[in-house]
């Protein structure tokens, strides 16, 4: 179960008292944000803070606060108090595919995808990366918060993160970060003869094996599929730093002298 935030908060205050939480509010904020609404989580910061009574809650606000080391910052003594270790026991019950497509997921860098864009990830078949969604979702490990779009919470994001760099190889990664890159392109460029022209045609490259690319039948579905990707495409393109992947942004602006 996931709390939200009223809830975390009175978890805090039960913990360490409605003083401890009055005296910090903008760090308590940081820490149930971080927290994702976890009860675990929630529960091993309170023990950490109410073992240490004099720690800022500020410190433990901002050890959270570093995306990349937060899993760490939620670790406990023993496998039951560690948010790692617990999300770990749902992974290793997943069946093959949807196990490879959790790590897989973690590579995507937007607040949400789609079935389509999660198919090319996967380098499967719509129908199938369907059902592996449908197993992740039934583990509490993904949400699907509207028709055919999923989302992580944001601890479950980083420990996906960490599996994919653990249990995909470099050229593994890369295939699949191209395939959805190739997706996202390709489907952009199709929704874009919808549109009212606003610049000279492109002309992308093919696609890579195994990308499934958006298909629309008049300007109401290009501008539907627009809409539900903006926050997604901007997520892309300014989260593609690798320059073997130069193809799939926008060219830059030269200066002006």
């Amino acid at each position: 179960m996931w709390l939200d935030a009223d809830r975390a908060r009175l978890l805090l205050t039960r913990r360490l008292g409605p003083d401890r939480l009055a005296a910090e509010p903008d760090a308590v904020d940081t820490i149930i944000t971080a927290c994702a609404g976890l009860p675990l989580a929630l529960a091993i910061i309170a023990a950490r803070a109410a073992t240490r009574p004099t720690l800022p809650l500020a410190a433990l606000a901002a050890e959270l606060a570093d995306a990349g080391n937060r899993l760490d910052a939620l670790t406990g003594p023993d496998t039951a108090t560690d948010v790692r270790a617990v999300f770990s026991w749902s992974y290793h019950a997943l069946g093959p595919e949807a196990a490879r497509l959790l790590p897989l997921l973690g590579l995507h860098p937007g607040p949400d995808i789609g079935l389509a864009a999660a198919a090319s990830l996967a380098c499967l078949p719509v129908p199938r990366t369907r059902r592996q969604l449908d197993v992740l979702c039934a583990a509490h490990l993904l949400t699907e918060h509207a028709p055919g779009r999923y989302a992580f919470h944001d601890l479950i994001r980083a420990y996906a993160a960490e599996l994919a760099y653990a249990e995909e190889s470099a050229d593994d990664r890369f295939a699949a970060q191209r395939r959805m890159l190739d997706h996202y392109l390709l489907s952009a460029h199709a929704s874009d003869e919808w549109l009212p022209a606003a610049r000279d045609p492109i002309s992308p490259a093919p696609a890579s094996p195994g990308v499934v690319v958006a298909t629309f039948t008049d300007n109401t579905s290009a501008w539907k599929w627009l809409t539900d990707e903006l926050a997604v495409l901007l997520a892309v393109v300014h989260g593609t730093t690798d320059p073997r992947f130069d193809r799939h942004r926008p060219p830059r602006r030269a200066a002006a002298r």
